[in-house]
């Protein structure tokens, strides 16, 4: 499983996608970044007895790649299903 597919259909931590997904930590956070950098991901924080807390949710729910031998076309389905706003 990878990030955005961790993050479909509910939000998720750092800590958490890091553990369901198997990728360090390090490398979860420098994806995140880039994902936010690319608006792929709606985010959401808030303060809890630990201190700040952020949960990632993709805003996409499928990407398609097809390849017909000369053109490469590209399928997108938002996320339309977000639990943060």
């Amino acid at each position: 499983m990878g990030i955005v597919s961790s993050i479909i259909e509910r939000p998720k931590t750092a800590v958490e996608i890091a553990k369901v997904t198997n990728i360090p930590i390090s490398t979860v956070y420098r994806r995140l970044q880039f994902l936010q950098e690319h608006k792929m991901l709606k985010t959401s924080g808030g303060l809890n007895k630990d201190g700040k807390y952020f949960v990632y949710q993709s805003k996409l729910k499928t990407i398609s790649t097809f390849f017909d031998g000369s053109n490469t076309l590209i399928s997108v389905t938002p996320n339309l299903n977000f639990t943060i706003n």
